[in-house]
């Protein structure tokens, strides 16, 4: 299981391939990030959105 930190000084939106089967393990701030998901090319690619200053840890299942 691959396991991956972000975290953002100012408002992103954070492209993350290989992560079709995963999820939210954490995150900081009183809102929950916004994850979407599109496909290109051929390839899963998942954007988290974060707020400024927020964190989100998320894990491949």
């Amino acid at each position: 299981m691959a396991t991956r930190c972000f975290t953002v000084t100012k408002e992103a939106r954070i492209p993350v391939t290989g992560l079709v089967h995963g999820g939210v393990v954490s995150f900081t701030g009183t809102v929950a990030p916004a994850i979407t998901a599109e496909n290109y090319a051929g390839q899963r690619i998942t954007h988290v959105t974060l707020a400024a200053g927020q964190s989100i840890t998320v894990r491949k299942l």
